[in-house]
């Protein structure tokens, strides 16, 4: 089943990626690929049949309906269920966090917003017994995003690195005015 899964998932995230519109006028062809093709480790039946035990719905290509022998809704009606799901998570979610105060900004676990001419140390991965350690200071070339900073590279490696803040820690701020503005902060 998982594998199934998986499949279908891959299946679906290809044919979006490939046309650029919704999953959802892809799935019908999807789960007919997938669920309709019998497996001979199954005993010659289709696994949604080895799973339910009657036949997938299958939706009739020609127009709107179902065509199945044991149907007991039309797909139609789930799909506007779905999206009226889909409705409610998001006014529940906006509200919540209007309700919260959550700010828009990304919130930094590191407690500080990375700024050019910073000075950086990068975690090293190490044994789990002498915990992290870290390279020498570098200044930061660049910031890509809220969570990224470009270094530069190591020695005898060409190209700069990007690497996430959750990597690297302040050394030391690029100037005292920053170091007085994040103090206040």
């Amino acid at each position: 089943m998982e594998r199934l899964n998986r499949d279908l998932k891959q299946s679906l995230t290809a044919r979006v990626i490939g046309t650029g519109h919704g999953w959802l006028a892809h799935l019908h062809g999807v789960q007919r690929a997938l669920n309709n093709l019998p497996r001979r480790s199954l005993g010659g039946r289709t696994s949604y049949e080895c799973l339910f035990g009657t036949r997938m719905y299958v939706p009739d290509l020609d127009g709107p309906g179902v065509e199945a022998a044991d149907t007991p809704f039309d797909i139609n009606d789930r799909v506007t269920v779905l999206q009226d799901l889909q409705q409610f998570r998001e006014v529940n979610s906006s509200a919540s966090a209007a309700s919260s105060g959550i700010k828009d900004e990304p919130v930094t676990p590191t407690g500080w917003i990375p700024r050019i001419g910073d000075l950086v140390r990068e975690k090293v991965a190490v044994k789990k017994e002498f915990g992290p350690s870290y390279r020498e200071p570098v200044p930061v070339l660049g910031v890509s995003g809220t969570r990224t900073v470009i270094l530069p590279p190591l020695r005898g490696a060409k190209g700069n690195r990007f690497v996430s803040i959750d990597n690297v820690k302040l050394q030391h701020v690029a100037n005292s005015a920053q170091q007085t503005k994040r103090d206040t902060q």
